[in-house]
């Protein structure tokens, strides 16, 4: 199962890849995160079709995980 799951991950990076989708994100502002957290964690439905609901520090994790190399070093101090 883990060499599956590594290789589904592998292919979908180098889909990714070739369709220029960013590993990170510019867009994301640093200090965005705790409000788009606090919106998706509001927004979040236990009929929606995923296996868990995240709260919003969960999420904010997460944000954080994809803010660009720019923003990232004042992102990981969180």
């Amino acid at each position: 199962d883990e060499a599956a799951a590594e290789l589904v991950i592998s292919r979908i990076e180098e889909m990714n890849a070739r369709m220029g989708i960013p590993e990170k994100l510019d867009c994301v502002r640093r200090e965005d995160v705790p409000e788009m957290a606090k919106l998706a964690d509001k927004e979040g439905n236990p009929l929606y079709p995923v296996p868990v609901l995240w709260d919003s520090k969960e999420l904010e994790r997460l944000y954080y995980l994809v803010i660009a190399e720019e923003n990232e070093a004042t992102a990981v101090a969180e």
